[in-house]
């Protein structure tokens, strides 16, 4: 993202003569607005819902519509299994590639994942969005990539669930990028907390 000025550069004889232009490069300040727009519409969307269901399936709808993250799929943990509670991309229904994973299980990526996220309850992993989304299921627009984060409401809490957060392709994945992931997953944390 660029700023431009354009100022005239008089000639000899008083007339225009050329055009001085002045570029800024603004990607920073924009994605910055961009990324603190996707935690407002969140807390505004979520907070009030009544079921954990619920104020899953807001906070996708809520973190997709802007385009920082592509997609979105939140899954629920209940005793050994993580569930799906909404998987959504640009703010649409989309179809996970799991609908449940047992955390239990060494087979599957996701299970693996999940338990190790669950063992350090902070920080996330970057993974092929193939792992987490269904072939199909959103069209050319889905990111190659992913990042996972276990929602929790606070660095002490048990975690409640995982949030995969699609990386958009065009972007570097950088700090400011996985905080914006974490912080979001607290939100939901507390939004799923405050419904239950």
């Amino acid at each position: 993202y660029f700023t431009y000025a354009f100022s005239p550069i008089p000639d000899d004889d008083g007339s225009v003569g050329g055009v001085l232009l002045v570029s800024q490069d603004t990607t920073r300040r924009v994605l910055a607005e961009g990324q603190s727009d996707v935690v407002h519409e969140l807390i505004g969307q979520s907070l009030d819902a009544l079921t954990a269901r619920e104020a899953c399936g807001r906070s996708c709808r809520a973190i997709t519509l802007g385009a920082t993250f592509p997609f979105a799929v939140i899954y629920l943990v209940e005793g050994t299994r993580a569930t799906c509670m909404a998987a959504r991309a640009a703010g649409r229904p989309m179809t996970p590639a799991l609908q449940s994973v047992d955390l239990e299980s060494d087979g599957a990526e996701l299970s693996r994942l999940f338990r190790g996220l669950a063992s350090r309850r902070s920080g996330g992993a970057l993974i092929p969005a193939s792992s987490c989304v269904a072939r199909g299921s959103h069209g050319p627009e889905l990111a190659a990539r992913a990042f996972a984060v276990p929602i929790a409401r606070g660095a002490r809490d048990p975690v409640d669930g995982f949030l995969v957060a699609g990386v958009r392709d065009d972007l570097v994945f950088d700090t400011a990028y996985a905080r914006l992931a974490e912080m979001t997953a607290v939100v939901i944390g507390r939004s799923v907390a405050a419904a239950r």
